[in-house]
């Protein structure tokens, strides 16, 4: 039963807009029952189980933090300890929130990628790249974030060239 829960759940979040409230609706109140009762692990919905759904929801969309800027974690925060409130009212504002920014984000980040891969990478300069995300900053400006998915797509570039060699080798 906990399978076909899951496997409904996930299916309901990978839809495009969140415009059945009914469906929504009906979704979190499985979820809250499951996790209330149903749970092997019954879990207590409070500020505590919010505030780790908060950080682990966030990670989950956006772990390599090339999508959301420090503005919006700032204005997602707020949420933090009012999810358990929101999910016990059956309320996905939160959740429709970052689904639209993300949606929103992912649309600049097709043009900022197409204008970083429209001019040749300097293999020259002499340039470190972090990929550690867990312990990076999300980015302030669009200018921040360009540079983010350049050295990005250039890390990457170097990653698939080594594999070519290594392979040929």
């Amino acid at each position: 039963m906990l399978v076909l829960l899951l496997a409904f759940a996930s299916c309901s979040f990978t839809t495009n807009t969140f415009n059945d409230p009914n469906k929504d609706k009906l979704l979190l109140q499985v979820i809250t029952y499951v996790l209330e009762r149903g749970h092997f692990d019954p879990q207590d919905i409070n500020d505590e189980f919010s505030m780790k759904v908060y950080s682990d929801y966030l990670d989950n969309l956006d772990p390599l933090k090339r999508y959301f800027y420090q503005s919006d974690i700032d204005e997602f925060a707020k949420y933090q300890t009012e999810l358990d409130d929101q999910i016990k009212a059956y309320d996905i504002s939160f959740f429709n929130l970052t689904h639209e920014r993300l949606l929103q984000r992912i649309e600049e980040a097709k043009m900022i990628y197409k204008d970083v891969l429209s001019k040749p990478f300097d293999y020259s300069l002499n340039e470190e790249f972090n990929s550690d995300y867990e312990d990076s900053e999300y980015v302030r400006t669009k200018k921040e974030m360009k540079e983010r998915w350049r050295m990005q797509l250039k890390y990457s570039n170097i990653s698939i060239y080594d594999e070519l060699i290594v392979e040929q080798e």
